[in-house]
């Protein structure tokens, strides 16, 4: 009889703590807004971002200038039933930086003999570059090597 007094007493427990709420998730409704954007005129970096939710349906857009000068947006939205959709808009021509400027290199090894780089095209580049010469003659051999260098 004492152990029926313990079911019936921890089933009360049980059913009391489901009437309350506890052993149930509650989730709040999913909803939010948020946006930013960067103009650094020193770097060139320019970007921003926008998103909002209102329950099962998510829309936002970002945008940003890609390297080669073309700036893209992205704009989408995310709906339950019918997932997820970006359109993908490119603006401008896509522009490289012109090729100037010399670099210098080490060749390499070549055959018996290691070869000192000439002067080749390197692309423009603050940090730096590349560079490609042709080795020089030493004892009829020659090498063709690659090397990095400031280019100016």
């Amino acid at each position: 009889m004492h152990s029926a007094t313990i079911f019936f007493a921890l089933a009360a427990v049980v059913a009391s703590a489901s009437a309350v709420g506890i052993g149930h998730d509650v989730y709040a409704y999913p909803a939010y807004k948020y946006s930013y954007g960067v103009a650094d005129k020193l770097t060139g970096d320019q970007k921003s971002a926008s998103e909002v939710r209102d329950g099962g349906v998510t829309k936002g857009s970002y945008s940003l200038v890609q390297p080669d000068g073309v700036i893209r947006t992205v704009n989408y939205i995310s709906t339950p039933h019918g997932g997820f959709q970006a359109q993908v808009i490119n603006k401008g021509v896509a522009g490289h930086p012109a090729l100037s400027g010399i670099g210098k290199g080490i060749g390499g090894l070549g055959g018996v003999g290691v070869g000192l780089g000439g002067v080749g095209l390197g692309a423009r580049s603050v940090v730096g570059g590349l560079g490609l010469g042709l080795g020089g003659l030493q004892g009829g051999l020659g090498g063709i090597g690659l090397g990095g260098g400031i280019i100016g």
